[in-house]
């Protein structure tokens, strides 16, 4: 969506950045590439050794890209504490597929 204050830019949706939202935001994750053969990833989010609780979250962008035309299988075997209730307020995941990137829950 243009920026409202500045036409030259974008107000972008969760998971987006840069100027015109194309880009992943810069901090925790990086950008993955899809084979044709299944790849294991193990993502650790959080640091144990921190007993306080902290007023934000910390956000973590995965992108998972794939050639033109292919698409993305993605199999979620094992969560460590999905503490979930009204929302995932601890750790969750939120796969963006459909075509409006700025739709959350996709159930």
């Amino acid at each position: 969506m243009t920026n409202p204050n500045n036409c030259a830019g974008c107000v972008c949706p969760g998971g987006y950045g840069g100027t015109l939202c194309n880009q992943r935001p810069a901090g925790c994750g990086e950008t993955l590439a899809a084979t044709d053969r299944w790849q294991v990833e193990r993502f650790t989010f959080g640091n144990a050794q921190i007993a306080t609780l902290r007023d934000t979250f910390v956000t973590c962008n995965y992108w998972i890209t794939a050639p033109l035309g292919r698409q993305i299988q993605v199999r979620v075997t094992w969560m460590e504490e999905p503490k979930c209730g009204t929302g995932c307020r601890v750790n969750s995941i939120e796969p963006k597929f459909k075509a409006d990137q700025r739709a959350t829950n996709p159930r």
